[in-house]
């Protein structure tokens, strides 16, 4: 029984420093790292792995719900909201934004944070092979997560468990890929292009600006900006608000 645990200590060591090797990822400030948004029990899952990977310490939340302030929220403390968080040192702690209700909030929100001085850190699980992926910052990539090689990945990226990012894809700024989703191979998706549980684009494909797609969806075409695609085939039901600007999120990069 211990020679087993050995060996499995020793396996979890070897992909824990090829990962390290293969991303190659600047350490948060104070290696640590925060995150904004209390709400998914997924977070805790994974934190222990990326602890080991990475060294990286997780010290907690900001949640501007005032019931959460001062409780715990799986195992962490939540330390209060966003003006509490405008209060802290900008050297002691990256920030991992958790925030998933739609592609502008969590833009918006990483871009005010960005313009206030704090670092975006990643949060990427360590069974993830990114050998051969390009990454922008403050990168979200939940366990199960399938990256093929030539992968694009920009600022601000979320992609959740089982989802498949195939070869030479590209995801702009902000974009958010559901569980199960299917990105085909040589897709672009523009800035905050959002794709719903169990979707698939098909290849070589190009997302505008702002498109959401449904639950289920196939994509088979390409997309104008701020398209709402639903069904099989995907037809466009509509257009979301027109205020949706997805801004550059970092200040060296405007």
């Amino acid at each position: 029984m211990r020679q087993a645990m050995t060996s499995v200590a020793h396996g979890e060591l070897i992909r824990a420093s090829a990962w390290r090797a293969a991303v190659q990822r600047p350490a948060p400030p104070g290696g640590k790292v925060a995150f904004i948004g209390a709400n998914n029990p997924e977070t805790a899952r994974m934190v222990r792995d990326v602890q080991v990977a990475t060294g990286v310490e997780f010290i907690g939340y900001f949640d501007n719900d005032p019931d959460k302030k001062g409780r715990t929220f799986c195992g962490l403390p939540v330390f209060g909201g966003f003006d509490d968080l405008l209060g802290c040192d900008r050297t002691a702690f990256g920030l991992v934004n958790l925030i998933t209700r739609d592609t502008k909030t969590r833009h918006e929100t990483t871009r005010f944070f960005a313009e206030n001085g704090f670092a975006a850190a990643d949060f990427i699980h360590p069974s993830i092979n990114l050998d051969g992926v390009t990454l922008g910052r403050g990168v979200y990539l939940q366990e199960g997560v399938i990256v093929q090689g030539g992968v694009v990945l920009g600022d601000n990226v979320c992609v959740n468990s089982g989802a498949t990012i195939s070869h030479e894809t590209s995801l702009g700024t902000s974009c958010f890929v559901a569980p199960g989703a299917t990105l085909a191979g040589l897709v672009t998706l523009e800035p905050g292009v959002l794709i719903g549980a169990g979707a698939s684009v098909m290849p070589r494909l190009s997302l505008g600006t702002g498109t959401t797609v449904g639950a289920g969806a196939v994509i088979t075409k390409d997309t104008t900006e701020r398209s709402i695609m639903v069904g099989v085939p995907a037809v466009e039901t509509g257009k979301t608000p027109d205020d949706e600007a997805f801004l550059p999120l970092f200040l060296d990069k405007m």
